[in-house]
């Protein structure tokens, strides 16, 4: 992902989050508010209705205390003879007063009078909560046994909800001698007389009743709530459930009111104005932030981005950024350009010590290959220089002194003097001696010869080694063993010291690098030789295996009976510089194994610890006809 994505990225999550905690401190600062304050004065309308309730009870307790208060009421209610009954209760007295309900009861609960009337048709009706006979001892309403005045509420009969409010009658004595009891019906003319000021919409429903499938669902919580239960019914309508108690305190009626929401309605308008500012207002600063970060920071970036890209790809230390700025990014071109111009500074240095420690690397691996063959050239010129000293040259010049002595009659010296009897057979034995010095000799001196070959080859293949491939030759792997063995020979100390078990696979030649394979050779057998020497070994002994290997590759061994190799030891012992020997300088495996690498093949080691000899197999491909880059 780009810089760039990644800002636009960054910067649109910042702008969501703030937009979503401005909507999240909106609502609860703006829409909470709102839909409290239209929840609070839908209850304070729900409380008015309350309250108009109230008021109509008030009534008619007022009713029924004028009627109880009345000069012959109590004389009637006593069961006495007067004008209360023509004068007051008439057939019309419910309509004058505007009741449904209206009875009179003495002390001991006898109705004296009674008449109850719906309001739609003004026809009698039978509430059996107030039977004609008698308004039993505890009646709710029956305050004549009591210690009250006056007793009102709600109570449920069959024709509805009815409002109930009574008044003790008292006689001259101030005695209880009755009740006054006063009703009206909650109807819908009443409900509609109540709410016709407050423009809201009631509807009533006995608990126990059967009620509309949404209100059931909310019974319980309605009857179980402390006080009015607001629900939002629709974006636009807010229902207010609460419960109206009986005149024993128990809830009888469930009421609902019904309120438009116009309070809400201003807040969701104020809050989507504010979302639509927050929203313009996030857009606004994302954009002017990626403005403002494109052309500060991005722009400049990508710029130096590009320059370092490009100077990757093309290697061109020479090239600068040349951004003339003040700021930060500024100073940061220009320390890049300094620092591109002594890397282009610090490459060349590099480049003359890369090449002088290679041309030191291939003069330390011709001077240890070199070494390496000088060692058994250096015996063999020993060897040589002895035996020419020893040649019998002082008795073929005594031999001559003889003949000359006696040249004037060589033939009866030969066959008369004692001494020349002798002559003959001392000069063959003498010839013989000197036969087998020459053989003597000239082996030395062609062992010489093959390692002073083996030097000069090296010297040429390493100057060809930074450019030139080696040449591949079908190869006797078996003969180039015994070639370097031969030219190692000498430095094993001869064939009675060491003894030599060759066990050669009989291959075709083999194509190969002849010169890198003898450099090979020639470090693993004088790696042997070193380990065979040192103290503590007894029995010298040197195996020489050529097999046929997996995958087209011939193995060629080199195992010795010495010293061994400790096992933390195997993964180190071809790293450049690393050797257990005091005088020596751990370049031989490691070039050997550069050049095995080169063939295309693989040298490796293995060994089973200290004491128990090393083995170490060189694998080359039998199908390669050039060689490879060396080895790291």
């Amino acid at each position: 992902m780009s810089l760039r994505s990644k800002i636009v990225l960054v910067l649109g999550i910042v702008a969501v989050l703030y937009v979503a905690l401005d909507v999240f401190l909106l609502r609860r600062m703006i829409a909470e508010p709102f839909r409290a304050l239209e929840e609070g004065e839908a209850e304070k309308d729900v409380a008015r209705v309350k309250a108009g309730l109230d008021g109509v009870l008030e009534d008619l307790v007022v009713r029924a205390r004028a009627l109880a208060g009345h000069a012959d009421a109590a004389r009637f209610v006593a069961g006495g003879e007067g004008s209360f009954a023509a004068d007051v209760l008439q057939d019309d007295v419910l309509q004058r007063l505007d009741l449904n309900l209206l009875c009179f009861a003495a002390g001991d609960g006898t109705v004296r009078w009674s008449r109850a009337e719906e309001s739609a048709r003004r026809g009698p009706v039978h509430l059996r909560e107030f039977p004609s006979g008698s308004i039993v001892e505890w009646h709710p309403v029956n305050v004549a046994r009591g210690n009250g005045l006056a007793s009102s509420g709600l109570m449920i009969t069959d024709h509805g909800p009815l409002l109930v409010a009574s008044h003790v009658v008292h006689g001259p004595d101030g005695e209880a001698l009755g009740i006054v009891i006063a009703g009206r019906f909650f109807d819908a003319a009443l409900r509609e007389a109540l709410l016709r000021r407050m423009n809201v919409e009631v509807d009533i429903w006995p608990v126990d009743g059967e009620l509309p499938d949404d209100v059931s669902r909310l019974r319980d919580d309605i009857t179980s709530a402390a006080g009015p239960l607001a629900v939002a019914a629709s974006a636009d309508r807010l229902e207010v459930y609460t419960t109206l108690d009986d005149i024993l305190e128990k809830p009888t009626l469930l009421m609902r009111s019904a309120f438009e929401r116009p309070i809400t309605r201003s807040g969701e308008r104020i809050l989507e104005f504010a979302l639509l500012s927050t929203v313009a207002t996030a857009l606004l600063l994302l954009l002017v932030l990626l403005r403002l970060l494109n052309g500060i920071v991005i722009r400049p970036l990508s710029r130096l981005t590009h320059h370092t890209v490009e100077l990757g790809r093309t290697e061109d230390m020479s090239a600068r950024v040349g951004m003339q700025r003040d700021d930060e990014i500024g100073l940061l071109s220009r320390e890049f350009d300094g620092l591109m111009g002594k890397l282009e500074k610090s490459r060349e240095q590099v480049i003359r010590t890369s090449r002088l420690a290679g041309m030191s690397e291939i003069a330390t691996g011709v001077l240890h290959n070199v070494g390496n063959v000088l060692n058994s050239v250096n015996v063999s010129a020993n060897l040589a220089k002895r035996k020419t000293e020893q040649l019998a040259v002082t008795d073929l010049a005594a031999v001559k002194d003889v003949l000359l002595e006696h040249k004037s009659d060589l033939g009866g010296f030969v066959t008369s003097d004692p001494r020349g009897r002798q002559f003959l057979p001392f000069l063959d034995e003498l010839a013989r001696a000197m036969v087998g010095q020459k053989r003597d000799i000239l082996e030395e001196l062609r062992s010489l010869t093959g390692g002073m070959e083996h030097i000069i080859e090296l010297v040429r293949s390493q100057q060809r080694y930074a450019g030139l491939s080696g040449v591949f030759e079908p190869t006797d792997l078996g003969a180039e063993i015994d070639a370097a063995v031969n030219i190692c020979g000498q430095a094993f100390g001869g064939v009675d010291v060491v003894r030599v078990r060759r066990d050669y696979e009989l291959l075709e030649r083999v194509p190969v690098d002849r010169n890198r394979l003898m450099e090979i050779l020639v470090n693993l057998l004088q790696n042997a030789r070193q380990a065979l020497q040192e103290p503590g070994v007894e029995r010298r002994r040197l195996w020489l295996r050529v097999r046929a290997g997996a995958g087209g590759r011939v193995r060629i061994e080199v195992a010795d009976s010495g010293v061994g190799i400790p096992r933390e030891n195997l993964t180190r012992i071809f790293t450049h510089g690393f050797t257990t020997k005091r005088t020596g300088h751990g370049f031989g495996l490691h070039a050997a194994a550069n050049a095995a690498t080169e063939l295309g093949g693989r040298l490796s080691v293995d060994s089973e610890g200290p004491g128990r000899g090393a083995s170490f197999v060189l694998e080359i491909p039998v199908g390669r006809n050039r060689p490879v880059g060396a080895a790291a």
